[in-house]
């Protein structure tokens, strides 16, 4: 029997994550600099209270910093509620 092994054992340790006032700017720097698709929006207790992927970044309008797009933060752009898992599972 093959033992399916728990998310401890498979998951990532040193996770990139944002807080809910970070800029659109600092989104891309960070999904891009760290080749990664979305990351986890953490409030003050690092307790996860969102995500953004690169897609929710896709569909933003095109209309430069310093337009709408420049004062978003990943607060704004999260998608809520995260679904979490414990490393034990």
């Amino acid at each position: 029997m093959v033992k399916t092994p728990s998310v401890g054992q498979v998951m990532t340790g040193d996770v990139v994550k944002a807080h809910p006032d970070t800029s659109v700017k600092e989104l891309i720097r960070l999904l891009t600099g760290h080749r990664i698709s979305g990351l986890p929006v953490v409030d003050d207790d690092d307790k996860v209270v969102g995500v953004v992927s690169r897609t929710d970044l896709t569909r933003l309008p095109g209309d430069g910093a310093g337009g709408l797009v420049g004062r978003l933060t990943a607060g704004a752009l999260m998608t809520t509620p995260a679904v979490t898992v414990h490393p034990e599972q």
